[in-house]
């Protein structure tokens, strides 16, 4: 987690998961002297961020629209956590919700440990509480959220720590991170799905790898659009899960990857260029399944080049962990 004025040796770390059942988080700080209680305040009423403590907020929608951010503190005093925002519910409020901003959350179970220097929060909020956003183990999709970790040394808060942005000063939640699904790390497919020829090419398929030879023409001297490669069949996936792409190539031209498929918009899945040459070498790419994704099919392929030609072998795609 990144600092703003926070001391040396001040730190941070967390783990979060979501489920049907709520969010788990545990956050684990760093802090020698520990000091909950905000300077000049009396009685402490609530658990104010002016003391140790710690604030996260979750965007319902997903959308960066400040009407659909609920955010929560866990007081340093170990005595409260509570909403102090929550999303437009309009007239659709649940069973099971707080929805007065300073109650103590009704429908969650929290803790606090304070040993050898190390302040450790452990925090469930039931799901209903998060309304409106949920959460579909068919449709794991990713969670905007930002988290931020609050330090006073009995001067004030003096310094954060802060997992992406949007909660000190102004409430955005465009600038909250994305936390995503862990797959499984399996396997999905390998070079089986691998032999459909794609645009103006010759595909070769041999039981370890497959061979492509651009059929692409200059006509009149001048090299017309088009592309020349392989792709897959289409391979079942989950929307919210990530899927990484590992394959070896060799030949020549340059290279280009992406994805495309029934609820999934046409993806370019490296980041830079994919230049070959007579040696193997190892190429990667991710892709991340939108609302709605059910399949994809992957095409490698060169783009204008006549004299193109290249080999693939060891492919796969993964559910990312």
């Amino acid at each position: 987690m990144d600092g703003r004025e926070a001391k040396p040796g001040y730190k941070a770390r967390f783990a979060a998961a979501s489920d049907p059942a709520g969010l788990e988080l545990l956050i684990e700080v760093s802090d020698p002297v520990h000091h909950p209680e905000p300077e000049g305040i009396t009685p402490v009423k609530v658990p104010y961020w002016a003391g140790d403590s710690v604030e996260f907020a979750i965007d319902c929608v997903g959308k960066g629209l400040p009407n659909d951010l609920t955010e929560f503190i866990a007081s340093g005093c170990g005595d409260r956590l509570m909403k102090t925002r929550a999303a437009a519910v309009g007239g659709d409020l649940p069973d099971r919700y707080t929805a007065t901003r300073g109650e103590p959350l009704r429908y969650a179970r929290w803790k606090l440990e304070r040993r050898e220097g190390v302040t450790v929060y452990k925090i469930h909020i039931d799901a209903s509480e998060l309304y409106p956003f949920t959460f579909r183990m068919d449709q794991p999709l990713p969670l905007r959220f930002s988290l931020q970790v609050n330090n006073n040394d009995g001067a004030g808060r003096t310094g954060y720590l802060a997992w992406a942005d949007g909660i000190f000063g102004p409430k955005d939640p465009v600038k909250y991170g994305t936390l995503y699904a862990c797959g499984s790390g399996r396997t999905v497919a390998g070079m089986e799905v691998l032999r459909r020829s794609f645009l103006k090419a010759k595909v070769e398929t041999f039981s370890d790898g497959v061979k492509v030879r651009s059929l692409l023409q200059s006509v009149n001297g001048e090299i017309p659009d088009g592309g020349s490669g392989v792709g897959t069949t289409a391979v079942a996936v989950t929307p919210g899960l990530r899927y990484r792409v590992e394959f070896e190539a060799r030949g020549r031209g340059v290279l280009e990857m992406f994805a495309a498929g029934k609820g999934v918009p046409r993806t370019r899945l490296q980041k830079g260029n994919m230049p070959l040459s007579g040696d193997w070498r190892r190429f990667e790419g991710e892709v991340i399944i939108p609302p709605g994704g059910q399949d994809m099919q992957l095409n490698l392929f060169t783009w204008k080049q006549p004299e193109s030609e290249f080999e693939v072998r060891r492919f796969k795609i993964i559910e990312a962990k």
